[in-house]
């Protein structure tokens, strides 16, 4: 009798044991898996978004700068976004002789207009072309992703209630 329930003891001391174990690896998964994964779901950030922004208006005009003629590319930009940076204007004047480059860059707040002025010393009387491109800053943006989120917490939830059913079956 008095080995029967030695072996008994034995048994439920070991069964006790897994549970621990069990309930400390959930713990685990939860704490360094779980958890981490549901916080970088939150804070997903996405690099490389461009400001958005807005060219009202870009002409040429010409005229005199001591004694050389000169050829100015305006561009005038407003910042349609929430965040300030600086915008980089390359403007290109196309003439007959070839190509001249002129590259500006400008800080701008949201909602600002400023009118970036580029300039190409070209001859008397020649009318170039005038090209223009504009390279917005980037920006991160934090993307909240609720249904990750939510599927995490089930996932936790679900474990801990697991981990209670068999603490509260084999205690």
């Amino acid at each position: 009798m008095k080995r029967g329930r030695r072996k008994k003891n034995y048994f439920i001391f070991v069964r006790r044991i897994f549970i621990i174990g069990f309930l400390l690896l959930l713990g685990f998964v939860i704490i360094f898996f779980l958890l981490p994964l549901a916080i970088m779901g939150i804070f997903a950030t996405a690099e490389g978004t461009p400001l958005r922004y807005t060219v009202i208006e870009a002409y040429s005009s010409g005229g005199l700068e001591g004694l050389n003629w000169v050829t100015y590319g305006h561009v005038k930009l407003r910042n349609d976004d929430t965040e300030p940076g600086t915008f980089i204007v390359k403007c290109k004047f196309e003439t007959k002789e070839g190509i001249l480059t002129d590259t500006v860059a400008v800080y701008i707040f949201p909602g600002e207009v400023k009118e970036v002025t580029c300039k190409a010393d070209t001859r008397f009387g020649q009318r170039p072309f005038f090209y223009y491109s504009v390279t917005p800053p980037s920006k991160s943006v934090t993307n909240i992703a609720l249904p990750f989120l939510f599927a995490i917490i089930g996932v936790i939830v679900l474990l801990i209630f697991v981990g209670v059913k068999v603490f509260k079956k084999f205690w």
